[in-house]
Parts: C-alpha cells; structure tokens; sequence
C-alpha cells in the first residue's frame, strides 16, 4: 500500500462532514508519508553511493544511487502508511475517516470482481478499473458493525408483520410450519391417538379382547390351560405337579434301597 492510498482517502474525508480534527489528523498523516519517503529516498541514494564508490564508474554509482533512493522510498511510505491507518482505526475518534477507509477497499473489492459482503467467495463480477471520484460521501459508521448490519437493518426486522401490505419472509413461514408441525405432535402422546382412534371407529368393548384379563386367567392357581390328547379328543389332562402325583400315575416305578425311583429303558 503506497501514499497514493491515503491520498484517496483524504479525498474521500475531505468530500465528507468530517470534523476540523479528522481533516487536520489525515493532512498530518500525508505530511508523515512525505517525510518518510524522502527521508528513506536520501537515506537510500547515500547507501547505494557508498556500496560502489570504489568500484564502478559514475554511472554506477549513479544508477544504484537513484535504485536503492526509490527502494527506500517507498519502503519508508508504506511505513507510514500503516502506522496512519492504525492510527485511524478508532472508530469513536475518527468515524469519518474510518467509514473513508471501508468505502474505498470495498471499492476495490468491487473493482476486482468480489462481492463485499462475500470476500471468500469467488471472484463473479467482470474486472474493471476503480472509480473512486464516483463514491458518495462516507457517513460515519458508528451505528454499523463490521458486518454492515445497521439500526436500519434492525428496523426493518422490528416491523410488525401483521400490518397491513406486509409481508412475512419465507424463514418466517419456515419456522411456523415446523412449529404447528411440533403442536400437533407434542400434544398428543402414542396412547391419546389409539384412544382417539378406537373411539372413532365405532367398536364396543365387548368385541375387544382385554389383554390384562386373558393375562389374569393364567396367573389364577386353579386354573390350567387345556390340552387335547390324541386319544380322546377333547379330554382335559392335568400334567402333575409334584413328586407324589408323578409316582402315583401310571405304573409304579421301581425303587431302590433308599425308596428312590429307578427308571430303566424298556
């Protein structure tokens, strides 16, 4: 960044409502590049006279002179350059000369292709040459953050939407279908849409099988669920349960000395 950058912003602070103070602060920081580019210039021509005084002719020593005085020329400008631009970067103190500073890079940036608002994106606009004389005057920025989100911006999303010509945006009717989406479901657990259900449909409970009272029937000691044999169709069996009703049933088992059961193959 060279001295003529700062040129365009004193520019463009001048053709603004800048304060007595932010216009001397930018004549100043003008006057501090100038300093440092011709001090840089001197100091640069002596070194480079020096660097071939023994060994050339004058136009050597006139050539790396002139080289190494531009080198340290702008070297010392772009010094000064920065040290202004850091200084100017309170916005409370210098809101004009600020706001100068964002208009002309985003100028720039427009003059590239890039979108301000989308610096990462890539470039979409056709290059052109930057007009800066076409800028209007910078307004101070104390009311805008760094990402151009203004009192205007918030006014507009304050607005009422129920009044009449307004209009809700598309993420508005986004959220509001999701959330009729979750009234309707939250509200009504799994239990509420089968009793709901089995209320419409018209069935009485006497067609409905309770599951609590089959599963009590089998829980009731003296009850036993019925088999069929294959002898006599129907007949009802009661498997024993104990040891006694197993040994009585049947043939009697033999035993050994100790009154056990002995089974053997037959």
């Amino acid at each position: 960044m060279s001295s003529r950058a700062l040129d365009i912003i004193a520019n463009q602070v001048n053709r603004s409502n800048a304060s007595e103070e932010e216009r001397n602060a930018v004549a100043k920081a003008q006057r501090r590049v100038k300093l440092f580019g011709y001090t840089g210039f001197i100091a640069g021509s002596a070194l480079g006279y020096y660097m071939v005084r023994k060994r050339g002719g004058p136009l050597i020593r006139l050539f790396m002179s002139a080289f190494n005085g531009g080198l340290f020329f702008n070297v010392g400008s772009v010094i000064a350059t920065f040290r202004s631009l850091k200084q100017f970067d309170d916005k409370e103190k210098y809101p004009y000369i600020r706001q100068a500073i964002l208009d002309v890079q985003s100028e720039m940036m427009k003059s590239r292709g890039v979108d301000p608002k989308n610096p990462n994106m890539p470039p979409v606009l056709p290059s052109r040459k930057p007009d800066f004389n076409s800028l209007p005057p910078s307004k101070p920025a104390d009311k805008q953050d760094e990402w151009g989100v203004n009192e205007q911006t918030f006014s507009d999303l304050s607005k009422d939407e129920n009044a009449p010509g307004a209009e809700k945006t598309p993420e508005k009717n986004r959220f509001d279908a999701w959330d009729r989406i979750r009234n309707q479901t939250s509200n009504e657990s799994a239990w509420d849409r089968i009793r709901r259900q089995k209320a419409s449909s018209g069935h009485s409970n006497n067609q409905s099988i309770s599951i609590d009272s089959v599963y009590g029937q089998y829980q009731h000691p003296n009850i036993t669920p019925d088999f069929s044999s294959d002898d006599s169709g129907s007949a009802e069996y009661d498997f024993p349960r104990t040891r006694e009703d197993f040994e009585n049933e049947g043939s009697p088992a033999k035993k050994n000395m100790y009154g056990d059961a002995v089974y053997t193959d037959s």
